[in-house]
């Protein structure tokens, strides 16, 4: 609460998060829009009951906005990695497909 926040809203894995106290939109009536509760959608009050009894819609910041293009010219400052995605579960590494399959199963 020093900067005044109250709520924390974040996009990622679960299984990093819940020790964290983040817990899933939805149990705070939180979504991305007609009643859609992402299960990478994570959510920590850091003020207590301060979400409770309403409805909320999570709404991307504009510092999220970037060209595809403004991206990759930054990426080329960097040593070149194959682009994709994995992702850790229970000891096993998912590549992004099987990520997909498996947030499916929970939504």
């Amino acid at each position: 609460m020093e900067l005044g926040y109250d709520t924390v809203v974040i996009f990622g894995n679960p299984e990093n998060y819940i020790s964290s106290g983040f817990k899933n939109g939805k149990r705070y009536s939180v979504s991305t829009g007609n009643d859609n509760y992402p299960v990478a959608l994570l959510v920590k009050e850091l003020k207590d009951g301060v979400l409770n009894g309403r409805k909320w819609i999570y709404k991307e910041s504009p510092a999220c906005d970037v060209e595809s293009s403004e991206a990759e010219e930054f990426d080329k400052e960097f040593e070149h990695m194959e682009k994709g995605c994995l992702v850790k579960i229970n000891k096993k590494i998912l590549n992004e497909d099987k990520f997909q399959f498996v947030i499916a199963l929970y939504e």
